[in-house]
């Protein structure tokens, strides 16, 4: 699920730039993972709701939800401690916090690959 507008907008703002509509939102996060066919935008606003209902779909696939932050959010509240088998993240790089969030990543010990 992607931030609401009201949240994206404000920090927008305080960097001098517009505001990005949550649908164009969705529409970049499609094209940014178009050559991932195992990802998909999730229309629904409720990631549990879209996970069981493909899950009732295809019982017999396996289905892992995966959280997509900003590396400035990762370091922001350390959201490297929560990441395990079953609770997988994708960080997407920011200038000033890459770093810190691959070095808390090795100081609790959780695997990650870099792309």
């Amino acid at each position: 699920m992607r931030n609401g507008n009201k949240h994206v907008g404000e920090k927008l703002r305080m960097k001098g730039l517009p505001a990005i509509s949550y649908w164009d939102r969705a529409e970049l996060t499609t094209l940014a993972t178009s050559e991932r066919p195992w990802m998909d935008f999730n229309p629904l606003r409720s990631e549990p709701h879209a996970v069981q209902a493909l899950q009732h779909q295809w019982a017999n696939l396996r289905f892992i939800r995966y959280a997509l932050n900003g590396a400035d959010d990762v370091c922001k509240f350390q959201k490297w401690r929560g990441c395990t088998e079953d609770h997988r993240s994708i960080t997407m790089g920011r200038p000033g916090f890459t770093k810190q969030v691959i070095d808390g990543a090795r100081r609790q010990r959780i695997l990650y690959c870099r792309s």
